[in-house]
């Protein structure tokens, strides 16, 4: 099928070691980078109470990204193993297209022999993306929980709060930014996880231009 066509055409552009590099260190960077931002400019501003609350909140977000970071790994693992994103299925390699194209039940092969190592060439095939995503849903967890967590702090201050009713308060908070299956529903964290990963949704893009074409003509 032209799915698979795709499917195999995307990963043989991903299959230089170059590649990997570069979306793993410039991720890396902006994830790591982005909260010292914050910390520097609320110091810049410390004789403030918003550059001192700009500087605790930065470090909020670098809590946030070590926080609970065994359920990171649980979904990373499950990121590698399924060949597609957990928590947050935007970023996709091929956008809003699931994984394994190249397979034999999409081609329909009812050999047992036969389905098995086609099986294993898709899977050899797809290496290359399944590393991708797999390095995207380690640092969109990363970014997202320090997120989550610096949102929780943020709101925590702004009510007030303080001692066990201020981590209570953080705890809930964190816990509302997840459903039952893992996948994040706290839309300003997710957007910030995004942007992190280079994963954003492009404004527009050329059907919008498209479309604003045909708009005009009548």
């Amino acid at each position: 099928s032209w799915d698979a066509v795709t499917e195999i055409y995307i990963n043989a552009l991903l299959s230089g070691p170059i590649t990997q590099v570069i979306n793993l260190s410039s991720t890396f960077i902006e994830t790591f980078l982005k909260p010292m931002e914050l910390i520097a400019g609320g110091l810049a501003t410390s004789f403030t109470r918003n550059g001192r609350r700009s500087v605790r909140l930065g470090f909020s977000r670098y809590r946030g990204m070590i926080k609970n970071i065994d359920d990171t790994l649980i979904s990373v693992g499950k990121a590698f193993k399924e060949e597609d994103l957990i928590a947050d299925k935007a970023g996709r390699i091929i956008e809003h297209q699931a994984p394994k194209a190249f397979s034999a039940q999409n081609f329909n092969i009812k050999n047992k022999t036969g389905a098995r190592i086609f099986n294993a060439i898709g899977v050899a095939f797809r290496l290359p993306s399944r590393l991708l995503v797999t390095t995207d849903e380690l640092f969109k967890q990363i970014n997202y929980r320090g997120k989550l967590h610096e949102l929780a702090v943020q709101k925590a201050l702004t009510k007030n709060l303080k001692g066990a009713k201020f981590d209570s308060f953080v705890r809930n908070f964190e816990k509302k930014g997840f459903d039952d299956l893992g996948r994040f529903v706290n839309d300003e964290a997710k957007q910030y996880s995004r942007v992190s990963t280079f994963t954003e949704d492009l404004e527009g893009g050329a059907w919008a231009n498209v479309g604003g074409i045909f708009q005009y003509g009548n």
